[in-house]
């Protein structure tokens, strides 16, 4: 089964071709943790679930894409407020957005560097999404 994005605003859905994978699958807790320390030494400790907030980060170096895909993707990171369902391969939903804090939420390297790319042309695709809570 292939990973779907489903973007709320009625663009197209994007399938990603087989071979990407949710790197960081088991990397992430539910659970929020703050420590504070007493002025006696006590320690406080305060734990509560976490509603959204998980960075889901893709990639897959057998999980190429040709340049048509890619500027399709590509448009759609570029989309100001792009909430989206997205369906993994194992069948999870998730609410989504592009993760952008940290710069570009795509990494897009070519897999052979072609002076005048063409349509024929394949890149490897990496991406970051972060959950979003119900709006």
């Amino acid at each position: 089964m292939p990973i779907i994005l489903t973007p709320e605003d009625g663009q197209p859905a994007f399938t990603f071709p087989l071979g990407l994978i949710l790197k960081d699958e088991f990397n992430h807790t539910q659970i929020s943790q703050k420590v504070r320390i007493t002025l006696s030494g006590d320690h406080v400790i305060e734990e509560s679930a976490r509603a959204a907030g998980r960075i889901l980060v893709f990639e897959g170096n057998d999980c190429w894409m040709a340049r048509a895909d890619v500027q399709t993707l590509h448009a759609l990171s570029e989309t100001l407020g792009l909430i989206m369902d997205l369906a993994t391969n194992d069948g999870q939903h998730y609410r989504v957005m592009f993760y952008r804090e940290q710069g570009s939420a795509l990494k897009i390297d070519p897999v052979i560097l072609l002076e005048d790319p063409n349509e024929d042309t394949y890149y490897r695709v990496s991406l970051k999404l972060i959950e979003i809570g119900e709006v």
